[in-house]
């Protein structure tokens, strides 16, 4: 077991902002809320030093690229590429008929981004773009019939990408196809709303749904330059979380990359978050889990690892960012609490 404890607690202008998203931008925690604001944290001190106001009408996903970008995307129907330097737009691309964007995601090479739409009329759209020309390259708009709630490119193969949706289908896409029908490589229903749609190491496919259950679909390694290549693929379900875990919600799926692992967040209305590595045997670790404490009275929406100070940042329901560091019992300071000014 490995304990975490909290080391700072820095607070929003108010307790009804929602703390949506965290990510780690070079030396800079970032955080995007309810307020439709990004904010910029001192990794080490929580200490804020700057503010980006009204990113978008209300703010509904946000990915780091790099050490100075954050992407964002919202309801107006625009991405958005924000330099932490300069705080100022570097990038924007609009969706058709101002349809509201709901997630993104950029390959690993930093040329292309995709967002998945809301369900619009009978319409729910995958866009894509070139990242370097700032212009949409095609659209998917026949995979999804309800809102696509969650997108993300394969960091091994990069051109195929993974979307998931309220419909309960997982797709995956070979982008390097414009044609939706030759891009289209395997589809999974997994019969509940998606929360997290990812790429399991190179042949595999997790998909957790809204009712905290958590599936694994096994693929082969196919290529679209062999059409004879089959797909054969097996669904293995982990059933509800809640009740295996012994907690009350799923918070993310984080994954370990160089172990092809991935870590199930979860948390416990008594404030209590848990890590628990997940492997593609399906088997989960309960012997050795990441332990630390969340938000009291407060669901935690949000969790980020940063790996080289060795803290977990959670973002909450009532506007708090905690820090969590591993430590040993001689080593722990007290906990600092820092308020924001409004």
């Amino acid at each position: 077991m490995w304990e975490f404890r909290p080391v700072y607690i820095a607070k929003y202008p108010e307790d009804s902002i929602y703390v949506y998203h965290l990510g780690i931008a070079g030396d800079i925690l970032v955080s995007a809320a309810s307020d439709n604001t990004l904010r910029l944290w001192d990794r080490e001190t929580l200490k804020t030093y700057q503010v980006i106001d009204q990113v978008h009408d209300h703010i509904l996903d946000m990915k780091i690229s790099g050490n100075h970008s954050i992407l964002t995307c919202g309801k107006e129907g625009t991405v958005k590429i924000w330099d932490t330097r300069t705080l100022a737009l570097s990038g924007q691309f609009k969706a058709a008929k101002k349809m509201p964007l709901l997630c993104i995601s950029e390959n690993t090479e930093k040329t292309m981004i995709a967002a998945g739409s809301a369900l619009l009329g009978s319409d729910a759209c995958l866009f894509l773009w070139d990242q370097r020309k700032q212009s949409l390259l095609f659209s998917y708009k026949e995979s999804h019939n309800d809102d696509i709630t969650d997108v993300r490119f394969d960091s091994i193969q990069s051109h195929r990408l993974c979307s998931g949706g309220s419909d309960g289908l997982i797709n995956i896409f070979d982008t390097r196809f414009s044609n939706e029908e030759d891009a289209i490589m395997t589809v999974f229903n997994n019969q509940s709303s998606i929360h997290r749609a990812d790429f399991l190491g190179p042949n595999k496919v997790l998909g957790l749904s809204h009712m905290e259950t958590l599936s694994l679909y096994n693929i082969d390694d196919i290529s679209k330059d062999n059409i004879d290549d089959m797909i054969d693929s097996t669904y293995i379900s982990l059933g509800d979380l809640r009740s295996k875990l012994n907690c009350n919600y799923v918070i993310d799926i984080i994954l370990n990359i160089t172990k092809n692992t991935a870590y199930i967040c979860c948390g416990s209305h008594n404030g209590k978050i848990g890590l628990y590595e997940f492997h593609q045997d399906t088997t989960v670790n309960k012997d050795e889990p990441i332990l630390l404490q969340g938000h009291d009275n407060s669901i935690t929406r949000s969790l980020v690892f940063d790996q080289q100070m060795q803290i977990i940042y959670t973002g909450s329901e009532n506007g708090e960012i905690g820090a969590n560091r591993y430590e040993t019992l001689e080593e722990r300071p007290s906990t600092k609490k820092i308020k924001l000014c409004a």
